[in-house]
């Protein structure tokens, strides 16, 4: 994720952020980031609110114009087909795509740096709108003089998604307050403004925790460059919304620096705080939270897997290294650990602590910083590798995605994805692309085909949890039952060796078979999921509960019983945790489920039996 941009000015002093950012050229002109015709159109733009909307309509065809010319030149597939030259294997680590787009791409390089500079004056013009008319010449000034700074955020902001207001409060403060600090750190102060435009705030059980505002966080990172494990300069802003969503006060952040500078791996101090078995075992009050939550007396008080995760992404992102507290359930509870960028002999990588167990084989989900989005963690890895790529070579990919979300067509959408996807193979929101337009019903079954095996050749086995979750939505358009259980079927072959993916695949094939009134086949998948991946993640329960409902509408009582009975003999009971926690496995909630169906059965004195099977568990 790390070590990519080039740059900050030659020696900055800021009274405010401390020792000065050394070592580089100065800042890119507005002409470099959005082309003299650009630049000439933001300017009109901002002049006056008579001609803003031709203006803005200009910005639109321009893009659309070099859009229609890389289409037409960038039909090429993603992936070449099999049995030809182009698909023998790579080594491992190359490029997966086709040479001849490799040589396409080559090709467009001026039309695509071109288009970037397109891009990035729509979204700009874009951001500048949600100003007051009498404002916007002053605002679109501050930015052109801040041109460096103003393309990172038109490249990262995503007005469906955000305020674009309050993105450009924080953003004109950094511009108005920090101006020769956000010159020398533009991708920084980019995910600052998309990030810290509304509070920042963890919930960590029973405790909350608060960021220290916009100006405070970007100071940290600016003041401490030195002491930072990547430098303000190398972290890409998509990869610093994740470093700058710091969910503590600033003399934390700084106790932090201080203490763990030269910490060589930030996910041991996982380990190094204590887990309070008396909170998970006995249920008793936690320590720290007695004894006042911060970092310090996480440390010295320890705490559970929340407070884990929590102490480790603090840290890490007080050195400046993104990371992310991770979330996943398997049979039993739900459990955090902690992914984080560290800095190795090949560059920077992905590595994640205390994923342990059976939560080694689910998914585990994080919050996107930018949008509050619950995500899947394989985002973060897939984020380092897509960090690796050249500054220049990511401005044309986010171009490309501004591109592909104002194109007139699916068709064209998709072959835009595509030419991003063979500049930077792991950026999430280029593949986002591909979810909106599989989840618009306007793809074809035979561009769902492809962009799923595609998916597969170049996710499949890296990250396999992101690949399901952009097939599903293609699976979910197909109309016919029949056919969209043919498909599940053949996926589930393919995530086999991931029983929490084929569990969810079993879920989607039995609500296929309802949808479609085979409440027998429904059956039969909810069935195959409690025997065959009881403890593969929550979705068993899930499985539970809806093979109940089917069997109790049907009057089937004996067969209700049955299959509950199954299901929770198949569960594994929870082990050496408190009652408070033991509630929530699947295993528990399984029994009394099958403990009101044998009461309601009158077969009380088998219910008392499973009653105090469970009883002693909880003891």
């Amino acid at each position: 994720m790390i070590g990519f941009v080039a740059a900050v000015v030659a020696s900055l002093t800021c009274a405010v952020c401390g020792p000065p950012l050394r070592g580089a050229p100065a800042p890119a002109s507005a002409l470099e980031c959005f082309g003299e015709s650009g630049e000439q159109r933001i300017v009109r733009f901002a002049g006056g609110t008579a001609q803003a909307d031709d203006e803005l309509k200009g910005a639109r065809e321009d893009l659309a114009t070099i859009t229609a010319e890389i289409v037409a030149a960038a039909r090429v597939p993603l992936v070449p087909p099999a049995g030809s030259p182009e698909s023998e294997p790579k080594p491992k680590g190359s490029a997966r795509g086709s040479p001849k787009r490799v040589s396409a791409v080559t090709a467009l390089r001026p039309k695509l740096e071109a288009l970037a500079q397109s891009a990035a004056t729509l979204r700009l013009m874009q951001i500048v709108t949600s100003a007051p008319d009498a404002e916007r010449m002053d605002v679109a000034q501050e930015y052109l003089t801040h041109a460096a700074f103003a393309r990172a955020l038109a490249l990262i902001v995503d007005p469906g998604a955000e305020d674009a207001a309050k993105v450009q409060r924080v953003a004109r403060l950094l511009m108005r307050e920090r101006s020769a600090a956000v010159d020398a750190a533009p991708e920084l102060g980019a995910a600052v403004s998309v990030v810290c435009d509304a509070p920042i705030m963890a919930q960590v059980n029973e405790n909350l925790a608060s960021g220290c505002g916009a100006l405070p966080v970007f100071d940290h990172f600016c003041r401490n460059e030195r002491s930072l494990t990547f430098g303000v300069r190398d972290v890409p802003s998509e990869a610093w919304v994740f470093v700058v969503d710091v969910a503590a006060p600033e003399a934390e952040m700084q106790w932090a620096l201080q203490r763990f500078a030269k910490q060589q791996d930030i996910g041991a101090l996982y380990d190094e705080v204590e887990y309070d078995t008396d909170h998970l075992e006995k249920g008793t009050p936690k320590k720290v939270t007695q004894a006042g939550w911060n970092l310090p007396n996480i440390l010295k008080h320890g705490g559970v897997c929340a407070d884990q995760a929590y102490f480790c992404a603090t840290v890490s992102k007080s050195l400046g290294a993104p990371a992310a507290v991770t979330v996943g359930r398997d049979g039993s509870v739900s459990h955090a650990w902690i992914g984080y960028a560290m800095r190795g002999r090949g560059g920077p990588s992905w590595a994640e602590w205390g994923r342990f167990g059976g939560y080694a084989g689910v998914e585990g989900m994080i919050v996107h910083p930018q949008t509050g989005k619950s995500v899947s963690s394989t985002l973060m890895p897939m984020l380092t590798e897509y960090g690796r790529t050249p500054p220049a070579d990511r401005r044309v990919v986010a171009g490309l995605r501004i591109a592909a979300g104002e194109a007139k067509s699916v068709d064209d959408a998709l072959e835009l994805a595509r030419v991003g996807l063979q500049i930077g193979v792991t950026d999430s929101r280029t593949w986002d692309v591909i979810a909106r337009a599989a989840a618009s019903g306007k793809m074809t079954d035979a561009q769902k085909k492809q962009w799923s095996d595609d998916v597969i050749t170049l996710c499949g086995d890296a990250y396999p949890e992101f690949a399901w979750r952009m097939i599903e939505p293609m699976i979910a358009s197909i109309p016919s039952v029949e056919e969209r259980v043919r498909v599940l079927d053949h996926f589930a072959q393919v995530f086999s060796a991931r029983g929490d993916i084929v569990g969810q695949i079993l879920m989607q094939e039995a609500r296929a078979f309802e949808a479609g009134g085979d409440m027998a086949s429904a059956g039969r998948c909810y069935d195959r999921i409690v025997s065959d991946y009881p403890n593969d993640g929550p979705c068993a329960f899930d499985a539970a509960l809806a093979g109940v409902r089917i069997l109790r509408t049907q009057g089937n009582m004996i067969g209700l019983i049955r299959f509950a009975q199954r299901a929770f003999h198949n569960m594994n009971p929870p082990n050496g945790i408190s009652p408070i926690f033991a509630r929530q496995t699947n295993w528990y909630r399984c029994g009394a489920m099958l403990v009101d169906a044998l009461r309601a059965a009158g077969q009380s004195q088998q219910a008392d039996l499973i009653q105090t099977q469970m009883d002693s568990v909880m003891k």
